[in-house]
């Protein structure tokens, strides 16, 4: 064997030392590409998006979102079940996306967010997916991200399919969304929002949109007051929406640069009040409520009381406790004063300033708050033991949102928190939930989107004419006369391992 003898190891020695400029150069060029990611000299950037998705359509849109980012950003991918609030401030950027329910945010976000740290300094990008309700998403996310003290960088929106709400057509005027072009745009979005995070992170100004105020702003930035069934304005500055934000642009500039991508999916440029309609975000006047995948509320004009809801103060623990105060978007609850017992328990809301959004009742994991009397009534639950198959099975606890379904009890039991989404009455594979007051929570509701002269489809098609929506299921071939609530298949819907949905308007083999 040949040995390495004293004049190869120094020749060595010299060529591994005319080696270190070259490898200094090249390290440094590494890092600098590294750098790129965030401001000169510092380390990468990372980024999360954490999603719900009840029936897919979101978790479709937030892979898209995360295959964008991902392509020049360290960026994960979390189910907000997964997730932990209190590991979000190791991340430079946070995207939250969801579905809209009850012209608003879904609770177990507003709860994920309540329980995050500070996060001042950390960038911020929200998106959703809905039905033919495009409205109050942003506003009461925003509202929520801002109490962190996020610096929002841009937001999105995109057309999904309904799978699990009752009252819906089946087929319904949005499914077969989002698609291969509904994707591309996600995806591009996530580019878009890694650039931006990266520009402003390396000291450039004037990258991220203003978000939008005043009257006749996209419905997305617009609270909804369930209630009275009427838009509010948008939000204004020193309001706790975009508190802390600097400037703020005129609702044109906003709606068109405000974060959303134009591509071959929209031919038209969104406009600050959506489609002329007399009305806010595009919706008409009068339009009965959409349930969770509609944007709706459980409700429409007519339909419903005025609604408010009540503290029983032996189950309220606040201060320990203050998610339902945290998660109103219009500051109306005022515990401190019920708890001090300077107020009674019955004038803790402020009810002329209470939009009846039901996040108190949603967020609250004490069955402390109620509405009395109630919207056109949330689904009523109920468990058969005698075909339910748990512990084996257990998809209708592992799916429901907030967690609701307590099998501690026999029969099993919801808590109030319970979203109304009918989920795990859809899921349930040995039909053993039943819904005893489905002909008056959902019928009624049926009824008032029946028809091509519906509201909801009114409101899809004036988005259809501005170039904002793609009609994938021609308007004949909608099923106005086949709400879900009469499929009596068990289950209704399938999800796959990505959360995926298959609606089962035939018997499904699992």
């Amino acid at each position: 064997m040949k040995t390495f003898g004293r004049r190869q190891f120094l020749g060595a020695m010299a060529g591994s030392v005319a080696l270190l400029p070259l490898r200094k150069i090249l390290s440094q060029g590494k890092a600098m590409a590294q750098g790129s990611a965030g401001s000169a000299g510092s380390k990468p950037l990372k980024a999360v998006i954490v999603y719900y998705s009840a029936t897919g359509c979101t978790a479709k849109i937030a892979k898209a979102i995360h295959r964008g980012m991902k392509s020049s950003m360290d960026c994960d991918l979390l189910k907000v079940k997964k997730a932990d609030p209190k590991e979000m401030a190791q991340y430079d950027v946070v995207g939250i996306g969801g579905p809209i329910w009850f012209y608003r945010d879904t609770a177990n976000l507003k709860l994920f967010i309540h329980k995050m740290p500070d996060m001042s300094g950390k960038q911020s990008f929200l998106f959703c997916t809905h039905g033919t309700e495009p409205k109050g998403f942003f506003a009461s996310l925003w509202d929520s991200m801002s109490r962190k003290n996020f610096n929002l960088i841009g937001w999105n929106d995109w057309f999904g399919g309904v799978y699990q709400v009752l009252h819906a057509p089946k087929p319904y005027l949005t499914d077969g969304h989002p698609d291969a072009i509904d994707l591309q745009e996600a995806e591009a979005f996530g580019r878009e929002m890694a650039d931006r995070a990266k520009r402003i992170s390396a000291g450039e100004k004037n990258v991220a949109p203003d978000i939008p105020q005043g009257e006749g702003i996209d419905g997305l930035w617009v609270r909804h007051d369930l209630a009275g069934m009427n838009d509010l304005p948008g939000p204004k500055t020193g309001s706790s929406i975009g508190a802390g934000l600097a400037g703020s642009a005129a609702a044109t500039t906003a709606a068109a640069s405000g974060g959303v991508m134009p591509a071959a999916a929209r031919t038209g440029k969104r406009n600050a009040g959506g489609p002329a309609m007399g009305t806010q975000g595009g919706v008409p006047s009068g339009a009965p409520a959409g349930g969770p995948g509609g944007g709706g509320p459980p409700g429409g004009p007519g339909a419903m009381a005025k609604a408010y809801p009540e503290l029983d103060i032996s189950k309220c623990v606040y201060p320990r406790c203050d998610a339902c105060i945290f998660g109103c978007p219009v500051n109306a609850i005022d515990l401190k004063l019920a708890v001090s017992g300077s107020k009674a328990p019955s004038e803790v809301i402020v009810k002329n300033a209470c939009i009846s959004c039901g996040l108190c009742e949603r967020m609250c994991s004490y069955d402390a708050i109620t509405f009395k009397p109630s919207f056109v009534p949330k689904s009523s639950h109920q468990i058969d033991m005698s075909k339910c198959t748990y512990p084996k099975c257990t998809l209708c606890a592992d799916k429901c949102p907030m967690n609701s379904i307590d099998f501690s009890t026999r029969p099993p039991t919801y808590h109030k928190n319970c979203e109304g989404c009918d989920l795990c009455y859809s899921l349930c594979p040995h039909d053993a939930i039943s819904i005893p007051n489905l002909a008056e929570a959902q019928i009624p509701l049926a009824a008032a989107m029946n028809g091509p002269e519906s509201p909801f489809a009114q409101s899809v098609g004036s988005y259809e004419k501005i170039g904002r929506f793609r009609r994938l299921v021609p308007l004949d071939k909608v099923g106005f006369q086949h709400p879900a609530y009469k499929n009596k298949n068990a289950p209704r819907i399938v999800l796959n391992e990505d959360d995926e949905a298959t609606y089962c308007d035939q018997p499904c083999k699992l």
